[in-house]
């Protein structure tokens, strides 16, 4: 028996590698398939492993000030986060371990937790490019999730060991990362970097038009057009910064991003 465990960072790619190896239960690196969800490009690092308190606290704060601690309630997301870290990460140091992940700042940030956390297991990893061709064109991907259970499955064809070397260099700069008092990173050449959380402002500026149109419209504009992945919570919650400084004004009620509507104050 091989042993293999897969994790897939983010629900997407957990769904479509069930898919794939509910279908493929024959094949070589065949396993279980464990998910990891937290976005560690937001957020302070400061402590998270012997303190998930203090993290999930501040991932409740931005929900809060987002109009959405309801919805954080609801779904009980803080323990979702601590099944995440804690039950979906119960592995045996025996397991051989199959780490899936995009070049992008939220997989690329869980890659070095996982890592650094099953130091002592074998690990393989397998990466996704950025260009995949689908019908004879070449799509862009910005994560693993938006590949299909088919593409998944033709990437682990190119899985590696993460050797010693690599393996150093992935838990040397998971612990820089954690020494920062960086609550916002992201990647560029291939390198993690801290910036301020102001970092993406400029963005949600330039898609804010002059005229009102729905908060939820420019969200996702900043999302789509952004050469990082980053999630709709914090571009809402630098939105209503920005709000907060004068700099775009609203109407309607500042609750749901759906609620309300934007523009540039003149």
């Amino acid at each position: 028996m091989n042993n293999y465990l897969h994790i897939a960072i983010g629900p997407s790619t957990k769904g479509s590698l069930k898919w794939f190896f509910k279908n493929n239960k024959e094949h070589k690196f065949y396993g279980e398939i464990r998910g990891f969800y937290d976005d560690l490009s937001m957020g302070s690092l400061y402590g998270i492993e012997n303190n998930l308190d203090t993290r999930i606290d501040w991932i409740k704060k931005l929900y809060y000030e987002t109009g959405q601690v309801e919805f954080f309630q609801e779904y009980t997301m803080d323990s979702e986060l601590k099944e995440s870290y804690i039950s979906e990460m119960d592995i045996s140091q025996n397991c051989k371990i199959i780490i899936w992940h995009g070049n992008n700042v939220v997989e690329q940030t869980a890659l070095r937790y996982l890592v650094n956390r099953f130091k002592n297991n074998e690990i393989y990893e397998v990466s996704i490019p950025s260009y995949i061709k689908r019908d004879k064109l070449e799509i862009y991907l910005k994560s693993t999730g938006e590949c299909s259970p088919e593409e998944l499955g033709a990437a682990i064809e190119n899985i590696s060991l993460i050797n010693t070397w690599r393996k150093d260099n992935l838990i040397s700069e998971w612990n820089e990362m954690i020494n920062e008092k960086a609550t916002l990173r992201i990647i560029e050449d291939n390198k993690i970097i801290p910036v301020s959380d102001d970092y993406y402002d400029k963005e949600i500026l330039k898609y804010t038009p002059k005229d009102f149109i729905k908060a939820v419209r420019v969200v996702g504009m900043v999302l789509g057009m952004s050469n990082q992945v980053v999630g709709d919570l914090f571009i809402n919650y630098r939105l209503r910064k920005l709000i907060e400084l004068g700099k775009i004004e609203y109407s309607g009620k500042l609750k749901m991003m759906r609620d309300f509507n934007v523009r540039l104050r003149s």
